[in-house]
């Protein structure tokens, strides 16, 4: 029997990358991390993934093929994407977070918003782009309310 002083059990954890072409033709690699089993019906796991074709951070592809000359006028492959148009077959919690003063507004963030059906917003008053690093305790504190609640949407 467990007792309240014992830690609950480490979920398991699958760390890879996958590698892509972009669009462009260029070498793409998006990175994972899934924390938690993928087949729990009772217990969804945390997915993390970064970089890639379409994510905000394409590292591996031209910066001006992928967006343009210039991050206020796009006119690369990305001006027309629309990332969100499919977000309505999410059919898990989902937290999204932005700042205050960060390139990514509200408006960027308002289709995913009224298209995820269990979605929750939360925009960081005291940061930019990077809310884990400027504004910690509150970004810490957000996601591990979201994920402790049964219904976090």
């Amino acid at each position: 029997m467990a007792t309240s002083a014992e830690a609950p059990p480490t979920p398991p954890t699958t760390e890879s990358e996958v590698s892509r072409t972009t669009p462009t033709g260029e070498p793409s690699t998006t990175c994972y991390k899934i924390i938690g089993d993928l087949s729990s019906a009772t217990s969804p796991p945390l997915i993390a993934l970064h970089g890639g074709p379409g994510a905000g951070h394409e590292y591996l592809s031209p910066l001006t093929a992928f967006q343009g000359p210039s991050e206020f006028q796009l006119r690369g492959w990305i001006k027309d994407w629309e990332g969100w148009r499919p977000a309505h077959k999410i059919a898990v919690p989902t937290l999204l977070l932005n700042g205050r003063y960060d390139e990514v507004i509200d408006k960027a963030m308002e289709p995913w918003f009224y298209t995820i059906p269990r979605v929750r917003w939360v925009t960081l008053e005291n940061s930019s782009h990077m809310g884990h690093w400027e504004d910690t305790e509150r970004y810490i504190g957000l996601c591990g309310a979201f994920l402790a609640s049964r219904d976090p949407s």
